[in-house]
């Protein structure tokens, strides 16, 4: 190993480097970067403190959450589709939603309904425009951008 790592997880910080390095060099490292170490700890603390925080609430209620969005979305796309698709409801962890379109129903995240309601309704329109556009390239983006302008800057409230 010729580079100095440094590995920051919610077990520790972690540096390794090669045998062959000196270990002012390493402790010369790990000095510059302390303000970003830091910041990583405190990012680490943040999401650990907001998953035990904000735990998703049970499917029911997020349905009734879920409902005036899905309505709304709807509004823009009845004329263009057969029948409102059906939403449910479950826990995931790896997406806000996976639109089944050749089945005709999407699938929302639980956790979703913790978000601000700019973030469901981006939600909500993504997955119904995948109804059209099963990727995201440029007609996926000229829809998205056709019926929500701010898209972009809505899509980063999930992070």
């Amino acid at each position: 190993m010729k580079n100095i790592n440094l590995r920051v997880t919610e077990r520790g910080v972690f540096v390794s480097a090669g045998r062959h390095v000196p270990l002012a060099a390493v402790d010369g490292f790990v000095a510059q970067k302390v303000d970003w170490i830091h910041k990583a700890l405190q990012r680490i603390a943040a999401r650990k403190k907001n998953i035990n925080a904000e735990a998703a609430p049970p499917a029911c209620q997020c349905e009734a959450i879920f409902a005036p969005f899905v309505a709304q979305v709807w509004e823009l796309f009845h004329d263009r589709m057969e029948q409102k698709p059906k939403i449910k409801v479950k826990h995931i962890k790896s997406a806000w939603g996976i639109c089944h379109f050749k089945d005709g129903y999407i699938t929302l995240a639980a956790r979703l309904a913790n978000m601000p309601p700019a973030a469901i309704e981006y939600v909500v329109l993504h997955e119904f425009v995948h109804f059209f556009e099963p990727n995201h390239g440029a007609g996926f983006q000229k829809m998205m951008a056709q019926f929500m302008p701010d898209h972009q800057a809505r899509r980063k409230l999930l992070k």
